[in-house]
């Protein structure tokens, strides 16, 4: 119940909420709905627990002081508050690892639902910019239907929209690594364009046929100077030696600066 709303004594197992310090949706054997972090009159924080919303049905006091507090201190964004929205849908519904795939209903398993909830999140808030990330078989399972899916809400939303594959090694790091990335911009703004690479790869495998057109690459009439490709030894060569009879927890590292990415 809410503070205000105490009266006598309290009944067993009966509690007072002294604030909502946090929000989030769902979680590990959790129920699909909102959940608020809930500080208890005469608790300290280690007593904190989270709180289906529906539990709070008679703390509307403190539900609205959150909401204000959230909006006045940015946290909770409003319609057109947003820059940017980046997000990268859960992939275990869509792997190709995956061999218990709903390929018939991809849209009824409840990974793949969180692609509808981000979809749900930019039509609410209308970002000026979208970009999505998802692994490449979102554009093969179920013959691309999420990939599919994603773009068409977009384009429903009426933004304008990019799809690329781009592969981790053109960028300068060492493995191949295949995505999707989706953009999405609104109609008053300059859709943002893919970087091209700036690196060679090891080719590991290919874009889905239907989608090769999409694979994020310099003109077949240009020669750009690329970077050499980078494998695994350019990571870890520079690593301690591994001795069978070492025993010390920690072992100093010493960071090599000839690679660019080892100070990241």
């Amino acid at each position: 119940m809410d503070e205000e709303e105490e009266e006598g004594e309290l009944e067993k197992d009966e509690y007072v909420v002294q604030k909502l310090t946090d929000i989030c949706y769902g979680g590990i054997d959790r129920k699909s709905c909102i959940y608020f972090k809930v500080q208890w009159k005469g608790y300290g924080p280690e007593e904190d627990t989270w709180e289906p919303i529906e539990n709070l049905s008679d703390c509307p006091l403190k539900i609205k002081e959150f909401v204000q507090e959230g909006h006045m201190r940015k946290v909770l964004p409003l319609p057109g508050d947003v820059d940017v929205l980046c997000g990268g849908p859960p992939c275990q519904g869509i792997s190709g690892l995956n061999r218990f795939r709903n390929r018939d209903d991809p849209l009824n398993d409840d990974k793949n639902r969180q692609l509808v909830t981000f979809m749900n999140i930019v039509s609410y808030l209308r970002p000026k910019f979208v970009l999505m990330e998802n692994v490449v078989d979102i554009l093969q399972f179920a013959e691309g239907y999420l990939g599919r899916y994603a773009l068409s809400r977009l384009v429903a939303m009426n933004y304008q929209s990019r799809l690329g594959i781009m592969l981790a090694g053109c960028y300068g790091l060492p493995q191949f690594r295949m995505r999707t990335f989706l953009w999405g911009a609104l109609t008053t703004m300059v859709l943002p364009k893919h970087p091209l690479p700036t690196h060679n790869v090891v080719i590991r495998g290919g874009a889905p046929n239907a989608f090769t057109q999409s694979v994020v690459a310099y003109d077949e009439i240009q020669n750009p100077t690329l970077k050499n490709a980078l494998v695994l030894e350019d990571a870890i060569s520079d690593l301690p030696k591994a001795c069978i009879y070492l025993t010390s927890i920690c072992h100093i590292f010493h960071i090599s600066s000839y690679i660019c990415y080892a100070g990241w």
